[in-house]
Formats: C-alpha cells, structure tokens, sequence
C-alpha cells in the first residue's frame, strides 16, 4: 500500500505543497502517508505512529516514518482558519474553511477559528 501510494499520489502532494525541507526533514508526502498509514492501521491517535507502527512500517526499503511530533507540526503549517459568513437575507452566520494553503499557488491566511471547530452558529 505505502508503494502505492508513493506511486500514485506522493509526486502530487509534494508538487501541489511544494517543498517542506531541502536537507534533513520530511517533505509533505511523507507526513501525510504516516498520516494515513495510522488511520489505514486503525491507530487511535497520532501517538501510535511512535508507538506501534514505526517499526512495522519502518521494515519496507526507502521509508522514512515522522514521529508524532513532526506529523502535528506539518498538520500546524497547513493549517487554515475558518471563515465566518453571514447570509443577508437570513441573518445566521455559518464557518467554513476554504482550505487555501492546500490548493496550489495560494498562501493566504485567513481568520477566525481554527480548522475543524466544524461548528454552525445560528441566531
């Protein structure tokens, strides 16, 4: 699965992303290949990367695994705040999150709460 999904999708993240590190770190694709790998294994949290799956995943030639810390911290970068929109003719304000440092050629920062709050503000 991890050749895979090198093959079919680590080139299009690292080149939508672009370049996390030039020497030592991880680049993107990486990080989010550890990402799923821990959900694909049913792990609970991001913890389990250092605690259970790095020796199994570390066994294939050419992987590296992040720890824990380093996927939470490349999840951090990427992070986008919510927009808070307020609809005229309604009156009730709805969040939504654009995600723009995903989408390619756009580094914008936005406002207001973090990504995930997943919250609907009526009044």
């Amino acid at each position: 699965m991890l050749d895979k999904f090198d093959a079919l999708i680590g080139g299009v993240i690292d080149r939508s992303l672009g370049i996390r590190s030039t020497f030592i770190g991880y680049q993107y694709s990486e990080i989010i290949r550890a990402f799923f790998s821990k959900n694909f294994s049913d792990g609970d949290s991001i913890e389990d990367l250092n605690l259970f799956l790095r020796d199994p995943l570390s066994d294939r030639p050419g992987i590296r695994i992040p720890s824990a810390g380093t996927v939470l911290r490349a999840i951090e970068e990427l992070m986008t705040y919510n927009v808070n929109y307020t609809a005229p003719q309604l009156g009730k304000n709805y969040d939504f999150n654009t995600a723009e440092k995903l989408l390619p050629g756009r580094r914008v920062a936005a406002r207001h709460w973090p990504v995930g709050s997943g919250r609907r503000v009526s009044r």
